[in-house]
């Protein structure tokens, strides 16, 4: 991905600090069942046509016919089998659960360019973020309005 246009600014990036909400990742989640995410499939029941003519096809007939543990109906078309399942059972899509983590409220040193002074990043509670952007704030704009 290209760099986004940036007006480069006129002091180093040790007199920056960079404020970022960071939210928790997919490693965050936890996997799911159909009941837990309100699957539409599980609600509506689905369909699944496969293809015979393929290895792939036949493989994956075979499972559903012997293997999968729902109920269904099956019709054929030439080599084009339709499954229907009925609902209230769950359907084959991986679910994920998120675990609701919060989102880190952090400081870094330095900007875009980086952080040259290697300052740690600190993680503070919402209220002392905010209050701690509110006196950086204050303070660009006094030595702004002192020239």
């Amino acid at each position: 991905m290209p760099e986004p246009f940036r007006i480069l600014p006129r002091v180093g990036p040790e007199l920056y600090k960079t404020y970022e909400i960071a939210t928790p990742t997919k490693k965050f989640t936890r996997p799911a069942t159909c009941a837990e995410v309100d699957c539409p499939n599980r609600e509506k029941g689905w369909k699944t046509v496969i293809d015979l003519s393929t290895e792939l096809g036949r493989k994956q007939a075979a499972y559903i016919r012997l293997h999968s543990g729902r109920s269904f109906t099956a019709t054929q078309n030439v080599d084009i089998l339709t499954f229907t399942f009925y609902a209230g059972q769950d359907c084959f899509s991986e679910h994920r659960k998120s675990l609701m983590r919060e989102p880190f409220f952090l400081i870094k040193g330095g900007d875009f360019r980086g952080n040259p002074l290697d300052t740690p990043t600190r993680r503070l509670r919402p209220q002392s973020w905010v209050d701690d952007m509110g006196e950086s704030l204050e303070s660009m704009k006094e030595m702004r309005e002192r020239g």
